[in-house]
C-alpha cells in the first residue's frame, strides 16, 4: 500500500506538471501579455491544478505511512525523474550529459534512502 501511495503521488505530480507546462505552451508569448481570463479557463490548466490537488492528498496519505525524511526525497526525486523524462519526450527539452549524471545521482540517493528505511 505504501509503494502504491508513493507512486500515486509521483504520477499525479508528473501529470500536473506536464499539464501546466502544456497549458502555458498553448498560449505562448511573454507572460505579461497573456490573456489571463482565457488562460485560467483553459481545461488543460484546470486539469493541471486538479492533479496538483490530488498530489497533495496522495502525499498527505503517504506521510501517514513513511517518515518525512524518507517520503520527501523519494517523492521529489522520483517526481524529478518523471518530469525529466516527460519534458524530454513531450516538450523536446534537451538531455545533456550533466542532466543525465544528475538524474543517476538522484536514483542512487533514492536507492540509499529506501535501503536505509527498510533496514530498520
Amino acid at each position: 500500500m505504501t509503494i502504491a501511495l508513493v507512486l500515486a503521488t509521483v504520477a499525479c505530480n508528473i501529470l500536473s506538471q506536464a499539464l501546466l507546462k502544456g497549458a502555458m505552451a498553448r498560449h505562448g508569448g511573454p507572460v505579461s501579455r497573456l490573456p489571463w481570463s482565457k488562460v485560467l479557463l483553459d481545461p488543460v490548466l484546470v486539469g493541471g491544478v486538479l492533479f496538483a490537488g490530488l498530489t497533495l492528498v496522495a502525499y498527505m496519505l503517504t506521510l501517514r505511512r513513511l517518515d518525512l525524511s524518507v517520503a520527501y526525497p523519494v517523492v521529489t526525486g522520483l517526481g524529478f525523474l518523471g518530469v525529466f523524462l516527460v519534458s524530454w519526450r513531450l516538450f523536446g527539452e534537451s538531455v545533456t550529459p550533466g542532466r543525465v549524471l544528475g538524474a543517476l545521482l538522484i536514483v542512487g540517493g533514492i536507492a540509499l534512502l529506501s535501503w536505509h528505511a527498510n533496514a530498520r
